[in-house]
């Protein structure tokens, strides 16, 4: 028995697969993976010591949890669920133990400040709701005397659960509620970054202070959550690229050297964050300008040497060390066969559609039918407009091509890139039509490089 939330499979696959080629990448900087160990290396990432590097795989559910009070019984154990959506995951649900008076709070109570935002990117999370569903526990288990979550040690004694969940409940209530109150002022996103109030008695307590996630990038998450990217100042809605900006800032500002010269002073006064924006512009224009990298790098490392929350210091030190040293292969986590064959046609289609070259595929109009013998599944894959929409059900008339296969072998053609003629002739795929029309789509998908520039263009 597998036993998963609503929703669990599409919002796995989505973080995972749809935009997974830029989250693992930027997770290196988060966790901080590519960096060596040592004292002046990473010290873990604050729920944890480091990322893993192994295959990821995923086995589906055989069952979903859909409504907190849900109960099951598994092998003679009783579980009674909390549903508690769009917090630390889009799809997460929490549990309780009843006979062992065990309450399992998942990852939405830690003994750490948790990320409404994530650096490596993923969508925003909902800081009211999980603020509102961490309240609900206290009333829902009040009996419970052991509480253990994926991350950090457990908490004995039921007056200590209760005050870690009221600890956490305010914690999230008050980034929350801070956030929209600045907002509403007028205060702009970076405004809310540079914010330094916070409640003492949370300022005290271990449990929620900033090891994992900080308070300046969850006041900006709440922003971003309610209002975007955009701060409603016209001067910032049509902004250059950034490489071009930081050309015309070099130029204005007299060329290369007048700015590392500045950076130089600002950073033997101490001013790491200025030396960083200073000549961030310069390695922007000029990714080749060494004196600037080095300074660049200088003034990372110092900053990630400030900072309490652990993934600010992988992000620091990984950028620092990658503007010494470029960017270097290293091994990835993976996507293994498990979590391919646990995706459904319709997500392959879709990640089908992100990986198409837009550009390239302008101007062709293309129909195909897929008939799938195992499921009784019918799709149509249709490319217009230089986009590539799948249907379930639907039968295209005038298709090009139709093709009879398995899931089986649609995994294959698809994801396992073997070639069509090879299962043509194996007699896994029948095909009608015009094997051409497949060129056309498939030929103009690509697959994103792993390993792109970060801190330069």
């Amino acid at each position: 028995r597998v036993i998963a939330p609503d929703g669990f499979m599409e919002n796995a696959i989505a973080e995972n697969v749809l935009a997974g080629n830029a989250m693992t990448r930027r997770a290196q900087y988060q966790f901080g993976s590519v960096l060596p160990m040592g004292p002046q290396g990473p010290v873990g990432s604050g729920i944890g010591a480091a990322l893993s590097l192994g295959t990821i795989g995923l086995i589906p559910p055989t069952e979903l949890v859909t409504k907190t009070g849900q109960q099951l019984t598994v092998d003679g154990v009783r579980i009674v669920f909390q549903m508690a959506p769009n917090t630390e995951a889009p799809s997460e649900m929490l549990f309780y133990f009843p006979d062992l008076k065990t309450l399992f709070w998942a990852e939405d109570v830690n003994k750490t400040m948790h990320n409404i935002y994530t650096l490596r990117g993923a969508k925003v999370r909902d800081a009211l709701s999980w603020s509102k569903y961490v309240n609900e526990l206290l009333d829902l288990f009040p009996e419970a005397e052991l509480a253990v979550g994926p991350h950090t040690w457990p908490t004995w004694g039921g007056e200590n659960i209760r005050q870690q969940l009221v600890y956490q409940r305010d914690m999230y209530r008050f980034i929350h509620d801070q956030a929209l109150f600045l907002a509403n002022q007028g205060k702009k996103m970076d405004d809310l970054g540079n914010a330094t109030f916070y409640p003492k008695a949370l300022q005290e307590n271990f449990s929620t202070r900033g090891y994992y996630s900080s308070l300046s990038q969850n006041l900006r998450a709440v922003y971003n959550f309610y209002l975007g990217y955009y701060d409603s100042n016209p001067a910032t809605l049509n902004r250059y690229a950034p490489a071009e900006t930081s050309r015309r800032y070099v130029a204005e500002f007299g060329g290369a050297e007048a700015i590392v010269a500045k950076g130089r002073k600002a950073f033997a006064a101490g001013d790491y964050r200025w030396t960083v924006e200073l000549v961030n512009h310069v390695v922007m224009a000029d990714p080749q300008n060494m004196d600037a990298r080095a300074l660049q790098a200088d003034a990372f490392e110092q900053l990630a040497y400030q900072v309490e929350t652990a993934v600010w210091r992988n992000e620091y030190l990984t950028a620092a060390q990658e503007l010494r040293q470029g960017v270097k292969p290293v091994r990835l986590s993976t996507q293994g066969p498990d979590l391919l064959r646990a995706m459904t046609p319709e997500m392959v289609f879709d990640l089908l559609a992100v990986r198409l070259n837009h550009e390239k595929a302008d101007g062709l109009n293309v129909g195909i039918n897929f008939n799938f013998t195992d499921s009784g599944d019918r799709f149509a894959l249709e490319l217009s407009n230089s986009v590539l929409n799948n249907t379930k059900g639907r039968v295209l008339k005038n298709a090009q091509v139709s093709l009879t296969l398995s899931t089986m072998a649609f995994m294959k053609m698809t994801v396992g890139r073997v070639p069509l003629p090879e299962l043509l002739n194996a007699g896994e795929i029948k095909l009608d039509g015009d094997p051409k029309a497949l060129g056309a789509v498939f030929a103009n998908l690509e697959t994103p490089n792993p390993m792109f520039n970060i801190v330069s263009p």
